[in-house]
């Protein structure tokens, strides 16, 4: 077998925490990875997750929009059913072959289950080792008694390089986070104290590597005109995460998991463990209280980040004079600009078993009892994905002049069905009341 370590560069043969487990049920599930249409679904009988190319070999219509049958994922075009491998094992309209060509399967990716997420490998599939999921980042926190967890997920229309480096930058919490995470009077003179760094390879000195096959660096801020003891240590590992560690009793552990959709899309899965206030999450409510204030922080970046999209899609640079509280930010644009030169992220996806329209009339002449293992030239289930080359955030689209992205709607800090509730209970408290009174005014 192959030694499970990967290039600090190859940012495809990488498990993406793409997907929350409690999303994920029997019904089809549908996201795109790095530019792959992706379609999860949970097998009845096993429960286990599966994920298949979200495209149907007949027609290419999205197998997401379909329904699982008899333990199957059935298009809902023209009934075509696969298992969870990607192979095809029914077709209405050809029902007596008991087996169907390469060209009629579609592409099936690795998937593991843990720390919550469903982990997909969108590379080659002979290096998809379950080692290669980022367990160090998790296991000081994950299931660990004393600890609390929060989690949510939100889609961004930017690249997800953005949010990386938003995460990756201390010194904007005092003013784009003003009255949520911080206040203007925070701010202060700031530097960056590297604690791990192999991204590239040469790290500063006194700085430690990885686990081995991972890739990323830890830096520390420094304050040193703060008088008061304060900790935050930020940690990126290649290509999707960053982890914060916030306070020294009292500690605040922020993981988040950045799913790049596409080139101008990006989905963000953020866990926020802490060892205070447990009790609170045994309240009810306070889930969604907790979602609507975070997601109120979120709105606070939303204008900023997708206006800079916007100016790096008109060919605007992403740094143009860094200072020091910038040096994660400006190592992770490097090394993402490096890692898109050796291999682009985002990439046309087709179907390299796809029949060419002139050899259907073959295809159709073919016997029914075709071999899938005699054909492994047009297979499409091979060990690497179905992608092409295209270039790194290419936009077919121009926004309108004057465009300003507003943040969208928020979740109400207490539902429809609640606010039915309460006003249901005054209404009939109301109702009691006054029919007691006309009873008593009667006697």
């Amino acid at each position: 077998a192959e030694e499970a370590t990967l290039d600090r560069f190859d940012c495809r043969n990488k498990w993406f925490g793409l997907v929350f487990s409690s999303e994920v049920k029997e019904e089809p599930y549908g996201l795109q990875l790095l530019g792959d249409p992706l379609v999860l679904y949970r097998e009845p009988s096993s429960g286990k997750v599966s994920c298949l190319l979200d495209k149907c070999p007949h027609r290419s219509a999205p197998l997401s929009v379909g329904v699982v049958r008899d333990g199957y994922l059935e298009c809902k075009y023209h009934g075509w059913q696969f298992n969870t491998e990607g192979e095809c094992v029914g077709i209405p309209s050809e029902p007596r072959r008991d087996k169907y060509s390469p060209s009629q399967c579609t592409y099936s990716y690795p998937v593991i289950e843990k720390y919550g997420l469903v982990w997909v490998w969108p590379g080659l599939k002979h290096k998809a080792h379950e080692k290669l999921i980022p367990s160090f980042i998790f296991d000081d926190v994950y299931n660990v008694s004393g600890w609390a967890l929060d989690f949510s997920f939100r889609d961004f229309d930017i690249d997800a390089g953005l949010l990386v480096e938003n995460l990756l930058d201390p010194s904007h919490l005092p003013f784009t986070h003003e009255n949520t995470l911080a206040k203007r009077s925070d701010a202060t003179e700031m530097d960056i104290k590297m604690e791990k760094d192999n991204i590239f390879g040469q790290k500063e000195s006194n700085a430690s590597d990885f686990p081995e096959g991972f890739y990323g660096f830890t830096g520390k801020v420094v304050k040193p005109l703060l008088t008061k003891p304060d900790q935050q240590i930020f940690t990126f590992l290649a290509p999707h995460i960053v982890r914060l560690d916030l306070g020294f009793e009292k500690k605040l552990i922020q993981i988040h998991l950045m799913v790049p959709i596409g080139p101008s899309r990006a989905r963000i899965n953020y866990l926020f463990y802490r060892n205070f206030a447990v009790p609170l999450n045994k309240l009810p409510g306070f889930h969604r209280i907790w979602q609507w204030y975070s997601e109120k922080i979120l709105d606070q970046d939303v204008e900023l980040l997708t206006g800079q999209h916007i100016n790096l899609l008109q060919k605007g640079k992403p740094w143009n004079s860094a200072v020091r509280a910038d040096k994660l930010g400006v190592k992770y644009r490097k090394w993402r600009a490096e890692a898109e030169k050796l291999d682009p992220w985002f990439k046309e996806f087709t179907t390299s078993g796809t029949t060419d329209i002139e050899d259907i009339g073959g295809v159709i002449q073919k016997s029914d009892q075709t071999d899938v293992s005699k054909n492994k030239k047009n297979s499409v289930n091979e060990t690497s994905s179905p992608i092409q080359r295209c270039g790194y955030l290419e936009s077919k689209t121009t926004p309108p002049a004057g465009f300003k992205f507003k943040p969208r709607p928020r979740i109400p800090l207490i539902d429809q069905s609640t606010i039915f509730y309460f006003v249901a209970v005054v209404v009939s408290i109301v109702a009691v009341c006054l029919y007691n009174r006309s009873g008593r005014e009667i006697n």
